[in-house]
């Protein structure tokens, strides 16, 4: 029997979530510190005046690194904030080293009923134009050598690098345990240009 695109996201989640929970914290900081020091290295990133990074949650990559750089030599800092209703994401400039501890530190979530306590940054933080974004970096449970990304399911990062006016370069931050030999992955599935991993930087021929 052929399974459809739904049951094989299905399966793939199922078995990234296992491949997650198999990474201790102090594994996953190490993890994180050196797929963040390739990214810092690169050039991609040093030709970058405006990134988007994500916040991260329990059990994701840590993107500290990344903030800590970005604010130090004075990169654009931006951070998503989430629509649930529309299932859209907008660029929310982070000021300095505070306002990104709080963000951290805060859990995140509207409160409102349905709504997961993802991270966000205050009402306060000015938008920022994706169209002016040199570089976005993507979270996932799994990817694949040819840049396909597998999400937690609300479809946020896939609607949001779809976006026409949206121009700028996106890496996946991924163990190199979560890239899989191959992502399930339709129309709707915006794919990213390279991999950051502990071990390096995976180019997928993504334009």
């Amino acid at each position: 029997m052929t399974l459809g695109l739904d049951e094989e996201k299905k399966i793939a989640r199922e078995h990234l979530r296992a491949v997650w929970r198999a990474i201790g914290p102090e594994q996953l900081n190490e993890i994180s510190r050196m797929a963040c020091l390739h990214i810092t290295a690169s050039e991609q990133w040093r030709a970058a005046g405006a990134v988007l990074i994500y916040i991260p949650m329990k059990h994701e990559i840590s993107t500290e690194w990344l903030a800590r750089d970005a604010l130090a030599v004075g990169r654009t800092l931006c951070v998503p904030r989430t629509q649930w209703q529309s299932r859209g994401m907008t660029p929310a400039v982070i000021r300095d080293e505070k306002e990104w501890a709080s963000v951290c530190e805060a859990g995140g979530g509207s409160g409102r009923a349905g709504e997961p306590p993802i991270p966000a940054p205050s009402p306060d933080a000015p938008d920022f134009a994706p169209a002016r974004l040199d570089l976005v970096i993507a979270p996932g449970l799994g990817f694949d050598r040819l840049g396909n990304r597998l999400g937690r399911g609300a479809g946020f990062y896939d609607r949001f690098l779809k976006e026409s006016g949206l121009w700028a370069r996106t890496i996946g931050l991924t163990p190199d345990a979560a890239i899989l030999e191959r992502i399930p992955a339709g129309a709707m599935d915006a794919p990213v240009a390279m991999l950051a991993t502990e071990s390096g930087l995976i180019r997928t021929g993504v334009c």
